[in-house]
């Protein structure tokens, strides 16, 4: 590769890093989004039962509750899993730059000892 192609990768693998890291951020304010809806679901649900014992929705509103605590379980789940790949994705991506950042130094060292033996 040429130092322009190896310099053109060092900026792709940096800008797809940033891009990367920016969704990683965005999954954190939607995971306490949801956070605060299943909070905002569970309180109803729990105020139906305060008010409703002894009554089918009160049997109705713990189901409810039970199946709300499986979703959001499954969801945090779910959201562990793409931050975890998210990571890795950068892991990637910052492998891949650094390599390309290594191989224009190497490039840089082989120039420069053309330039030096010409010269010398």
């Amino acid at each position: 590769m040429e130092e322009k192609q190896l310099q053109m990768k060092i900026e792709q693998q940096e800008e797809r890093i940033r891009e990367i890291k920016a969704k990683d951020s965005e999954s954190n304010f939607l995971i306490r989004d949801l956070q605060r809806v299943y909070q905002q679901q569970e309180a109803i649900l729990e105020e139906i039962l305060y008010y409703s014992k002894g009554t089918e929705a009160e049997y109705s509103a713990r189901r409810s509750l039970q199946q709300l605590d499986e979703e959001c379980r499954e969801a945090f789940r779910t959201f562990e899993h793409g931050k975890e790949e998210l990571s890795e994705l950068v892991n990637e991506s910052e492998r891949a730059r650094d390599q390309a950042e290594e191989d224009l130094l190497w490039l840089r060292k082989k120039e420069q000892e053309g330039k030096e033996d010409k010269d010398g």
